[in-house]
């Protein structure tokens, strides 16, 4: 009884919350009052770190491959292997951005502060080879003394990967599966947990398993990429798509659809 109530007294709660921010250094107001070491730093990829510097390719332009392929009866499962193979011959081709300009630096700061970072991406493991030169290209380095140095294939996440500073989780699984299967293999166990992720259930997935393992959760919700999406050109996009295997940037691609228009 006594210790029933000494843990009631003195225990600390749990802390957790989600929130938008515009850039990323915007992070560092979240992270200075926590030890570094005993915490873990998430990034994820698409539309975070980098994105597709063309309407084709873009998360939107996938999102509509989606939605196209499921008009023409398709299940939203075979739609999203569809649109999978479809990406996958054409993605690395496509030239890629940071989306914050300052992002790289950021988080060259976070580890610099001895914080343990950490991609976690949605992304097939078969776009590990083009995850790793699109990261380096735009300036991110995500080794850590804790990551392993070979990769690592999940037991319980079939599918799963691990590989040189990111969990690539697939689509077929939620990202907090591997996160924890991955951190039970390391026998690493953070008190507090950040995650800067562009889609909101992605954070409120991971807040609850953070939860229910007791570890504090910092959901960074980054919405920079969210006006882009907005102004997604589906016009463009198609043709680009047809000029392939020729890369045209929007801006030649808007050039001809102007062109086009005008009837030259």
């Amino acid at each position: 009884m006594r210790f029933v109530l000494f843990f009631l007294l003195f225990a600390t709660p749990l802390f957790s919350t989600i929130a938008e921010i515009d850039t990323f250094e915007e992070i560092l107001a979240y992270t200075h009052s926590v030890e570094p070491k005993n915490s873990l730093v998430l990034v994820d990829i698409d539309d975070t770190v980098l994105e597709i510097r063309t309407q084709l390719g873009s998360h939107s332009w996938c999102r509509w491959l989606i939605d196209y392929f499921e008009k023409k009866g398709m299940t939203h499962w075979q739609a999203i292997v569809v649109e999978n193979n479809l990406s996958a011959g054409i993605n690395p081709q496509l030239p890629v951005q940071v989306v914050d300009e300052k992002a790289p630096a950021i988080v060259a700061k976070l580890q610099k502060m001895d914080f343990p970072v950490l991609g976690l991406t949605a992304r097939l493991t078969t776009q590990v080879g083009e995850t790793m030169v699109q990261l380096r290209s735009c300036g991110y380095q995500l080794q850590h003394p804790l990551w392993p140095k070979e990769p690592h294939w999940f037991l319980t996440v079939p599918q799963a990967l691990y590989h040189d500073g990111v969990i690539f989780s697939t689509r077929w699984h939620k990202k907090s599966e591997a996160l924890f299967d991955f951190l039970e293999f390391l026998h690493f166990h953070p008190t507090t947990i950040f995650f800067i992720d562009d889609t909101l259930s992605n954070l409120q997935d991971l807040e609850k398993a953070c939860l229910d393992a007791h570890i504090d959760f910092v959901g960074l919700h980054f919405s920079k990429s969210d006006e882009r999406a907005k102004n997604f050109n589906l016009q463009i996009a198609l043709v680009q798509w047809n000029a392939l295997p020729k890369i045209l940037s929007d801006r030649e691609a808007g050039a001809i659809l102007d062109a086009k228009k005008s009837g030259k």
